[in-house]
């Protein structure tokens, strides 16, 4: 089940239009005044609320003056996922608990309809809904006919591992579609969803695991259908679909194992390109041995930092046979795929290279060569060009030699740029 291409959004016949997109809205004015109110226009709701939403006429800034002022000033009272559900008084008050009762409150008091929402949550794969500590309430609203949701709690930030709030702010979590929203709220009243149709309650848990870095990036899983990947022979493989790509903030995984190890994955993109689907990439990895794991998908935004994307469970019924270590590559100015993909390759045996690189200049004719460990070159043989702007380089050889084989660039006689190193034994 998968809400983004199974369901529709529910609108209101006879004022809905479009959908609302708010890529590229400018909140900015918006954002700092609501940042810069003063402790002098917080005496009550009321008060507060006419600061935050009175120089806005359309409702959209409003809304987003109150989200912003929430998510700033308000804290978690109590342990992860059981938020303190006091009045708006009391929350703005002693700036902890209510933040659904106090938003709702301020979009009250400016004219404009919200309501609260009660039903559960889910922040890890693992996360069962059947306690008291999923409890949770956020908020609907209806702009131009359209249902739209907001978690303010949610949008202020994390709970770290002493359930404290770490503040981050996450405009994500403000009028978000209900096909997005799904990924992680379930309400208790079923047509609070506003789907069409609604999805049970095992198809909730069964869905994927996905974090607004996963929507933002335009992510879509290929061939996994739940949050659960089960192989019977230590290997996993998947497509990933990305829809705006940012050669600027890549594609990055990991598969923690319950030897309390990080395993490595290879992400390489896929020659092709679709102007609907975007860029393709394929996601392999394998399991150390028999047993569970999680595999985590990040975007990193710097140097190897960035927000987990999508998290998935992994069942592995192999026996860790299979198990490999990928080829290690380089840092070079092209966007590439490799073959062969594993480190360890056998000596006196016949291999294909592949080397495809993504959107190379019309003016640009790099060359590139296979090193052997005696340090002579077999220069790959480039292919057409795609119509994705991707060229292929490939050479077919017998490695006869034992050792370190590397695979780079040859700017000059002299210069050999690496791209990726292999183990002949």
């Amino acid at each position: 089940m998968d809400p983004r291409s199974k369901c529709e959004c529910e609108i209101v016949e006879g004022e809905f239009k479009e959908n609302l997109n708010l890529i590229g809205h400018d909140f900015s004015k918006v954002d700092a005044h609501a940042r810069a109110t003063p402790k002098s226009e917080c005496s009550s709701v009321e008060q507060l609320s006419n600061h935050l939403t009175s120089c806005w006429d359309d409702h959209l800034d409003k809304l987003r003056a109150i989200y912003v002022w929430v998510t700033e000033h308000i804290e978690f009272d109590t342990d992860p996922g059981d938020l303190k559900n006091c009045g708006a008084d009391e929350t703005l008050k002693t700036r902890k608990g209510g933040f659904a009762e106090l938003f709702n409150e301020l979009a009250c008091k400016a004219g404009v309809k919200t309501w609260k929402i009660k039903g559960k949550t889910r922040g890890d794969p693992d996360d069962k809904i059947d306690c008291k500590e999923t409890d949770h309430t956020w908020n609907g609203t209806i702009y131009k006919g359209e249902y739209l949701l907001i978690d303010c709690a949610w949008g202020a930030g994390r709970l770290n591992e002493k359930s404290k709030l770490e503040k981050h702010f996450e405009p994500f979590y403000f009028l978000t579609p209900p096909t997005y929203f799904i990924y992680s709220h379930f309400p208790n009243d079923p047509k609070e969803q506003y789907l069409k149709p609604q999805i049970t309650k095992e198809e909730f848990l069964s869905l994927i695991h996905v974090k607004p870095p996963f929507f933002a990036a335009g992510l879509d899983i290929r061939e996994i259908t739940g949050n659960v990947i089960t192989t019977h022979d230590d290997l996993i493989c998947f497509e990933i679909l990305r829809s705006q790509p940012d050669e600027g903030k890549p594609l990055y995984a990991v598969l923690n194992w319950d030897d309390k190890k990080e395993h490595e994955v290879l992400i390489q993109r896929k020659v092709g390109y679709d102007a609907a689907s975007g860029k393709s990439f394929k996601l392999q990895t394998s399991c150390p041995g028999c047993g569970e794991g999680k595999l985590e998908i990040y975007v990193l935004l710097e140097g190897n930092k960035g927000p987990l994307a999508s998290s998935f469970k992994v069942v592995n019924k192999g026996d860790g046979k299979n198990h490999c270590q990928f080829v290690k590559t380089y840092k070079v100015p092209y966007e590439f795929t490799i073959q062969p993909t594993h480190k360890n390759l056998k000596c006196d045996k016949d291999y294909k290279f592949e080397f495809t690189v993504f959107d190379l200049k019309e003016e640009e004719h790099p060359e590139f060569s296979l090193l052997s460990p005696e340090k002579k070159l077999k220069k790959l043989n480039k292919g057409s060009r795609c119509e994705d702007g991707s060229v292929t380089y490939d050479l077919e050889t017998k490695l006869e030699q034992k050792g370190e084989w590397k695979l780079g660039c040859l700017k000059d006689k002299t210069h050999f740029d690496l791209i990726a190193q292999y183990n002949v034994e």
